[in-house]
């Protein structure tokens, strides 16, 4: 499994634990984006010079938009200055196909109807384009399902993140200090740690080195060769 939560979860349930292992889920490797890409994409989807505030992956219920663009309206006010929003992503089952305008509503109503931008399905070459395009990248989880490896590609590319204080995502942050959490439901401590963010840049710095130094430690070919430490083991107790 990725996470000890998960790990107990099945324990509890009466796995062995020796049978258990947890193997965190490992950082891709850095994909390279030039200048002329970053403005090109800036300039598709009408980014301007704003600063961007970001979310990755597919568009779906386990995560809490809404609260994400009440902390945008809380935290910044109108005027040149104030961030666009931009979730770059599309719905993952057809039932989460209203939800890009339940967001839109949501945008409507908060007044930011001309700084939030749905991109729908990326290209997985646009992937890496799109997370540095992002000045600050939010994981809005609002389940301990996941370990989100939309979270691990904004590592990959070395971005400062935001994510929803939940146990999985505790786990990398204590393994890595590279991304800051705030309570779940609560778009007030989002929005301040959002303005902290992009008022300091030292501190998006910061976050951008504790992520290049967690893919360093935690990458793809470490997070393989715990599998295949697990699985030869596994292959021992079993005689083979």
């Amino acid at each position: 499994v990725h996470a000890q939560l998960h790990r107990e979860r099945l324990v509890s349930r009466g796995l062995p634990p020796d049978r258990c292992r947890v193997i965190p889920p490992g950082v891709p490797v850095r994909i390279p984006v030039s200048a002329s890409a970053l403005g090109a994409f800036r300039g598709r989807y009408g980014l301007g010079g704003r600063p961007v505030v970001g979310v990755f992956g597919f568009l779906e219920r386990s995560k809490r938009f809404t609260h994400l663009v009440e902390a945008v309206r809380a935290a910044f006010g109108p005027g040149p200055d104030a961030p666009m929003l931009l979730l770059a992503g599309g719905p993952r089952l057809p039932a989460h196909a209203s939800l890009a305008a339940e967001i839109r509503k949501a945008a409507d109503a908060a007044g930011l109807t001309d700084r939030i931008v749905i991109t729908g399905y990326l290209e997985p070459t646009d992937v890496p384009v799109a997370l540095e395009a992002m000045d600050v990248v939010v994981v809005p989880y609002a389940t301990d399902q996941s370990v989100s490896y939309s979270l691990h590609l904004a590592l990959a590319q070395r971005r400062p993140v935001v994510a929803t204080d939940l146990p999985p995502l505790r786990e990398i942050r204590e393994r890595g200090q590279c991304l800051l959490l705030v309570p779940p439901d609560d778009p007030i401590a989002l929005a301040e740690t959002l303005r902290g963010l992009l008022q300091d840049r030292a501190a998006r710095r910061s976050l951008t080195e504790a992520a290049a130094a967690y893919a360093e430690t935690a990458g793809v070919a470490v997070a393989a060769a715990r599998t295949l430490e697990a699985y030869s083991a596994a292959r021992e107790v079993r005689g083979g």
